[in-house]
């Protein structure tokens, strides 16, 4: 009997918080439930955004870091010059509308090399590709040579999470697209870089 007592008073207090609920819901007009109900979705709405946007930054920061990483060593090969590049561009520039996506880039210039170290320096190069955590996704050179610029040594596509990366060797070349030559040596360029869509200007 005491058993059942218990278990009476234990099913008693949810009953009253159900009926409270109910006699609260029952009150409130249909314009402040909807209103409700608006204001749930759209917090549970932007919570996911900003996670998503958390998750994507990391995504561009961990790809700066594998491009400053083989910048570092890849500048070391020859004496060099590099910097990075870090930017955000809308579908149209004119009023920041459109498709928004941002790159991370870094570019090296060698001092004027002549044949055999150009070529020492590519194959140098190649050897630190594999370090890079990024998915091989195929070869753009004869593309680039062919509808680009015939200075393109090497054109390389990769993929890294959601990113589209590149790495490119091409002989400097002046305003006319012919090759620059200093001594009759050529001057190396070498550029590596990620870029994709982005829910935010990061840079």
């Amino acid at each position: 009997m005491q058993n059942k007592r218990k278990q009476h008073k234990l099913t008693k207090k949810p009953q009253k918080v159900s009926e409270k609920i109910r006699g609260w819901l029952r009150r409130r007009s249909k314009a402040e439930l909807v209103l409700g109900v608006v204001v749930i979705l759209v917090t549970g709405y932007l919570a996911n955004h900003q996670i998503d946007v958390y998750r994507e930054k990391q995504m561009y920061n961990a790809a700066e870091r594998d491009i400053h990483n083989f910048v570092d060593a890849a500048a070391k090969l020859m004496p060099s010059t590099k910097k990075m590049i870090r930017y955000c561009t809308y579908g149209s520039e004119k009023y920041s509308k459109g498709g928004l996506s941002c790159t991370v880039e870094g570019d090296i210039e060698y001092l004027p090399l002549d044949e055999s170290q150009i070529k020492e320096v590519v194959s140098s190069s190649e050897q630190l590709e594999p370090e890079l955590p990024w998915e091989f996704l195929f070869d753009n050179t004869e593309g680039n040579q062919k509808y680009t610029s015939s200075n393109y040594l090497k054109s390389v596509v990769y993929k890294k999470d959601r990113l589209r990366c590149s790495i490119h060797f091409t002989l400097k070349e002046d305003d006319q697209h012919s090759q620059v030559v200093v001594n009759g040596k050529s001057i190396l360029r070498l550029s590596t870089g990620c870029n994709g869509s982005a829910l935010k200007e990061y840079y």
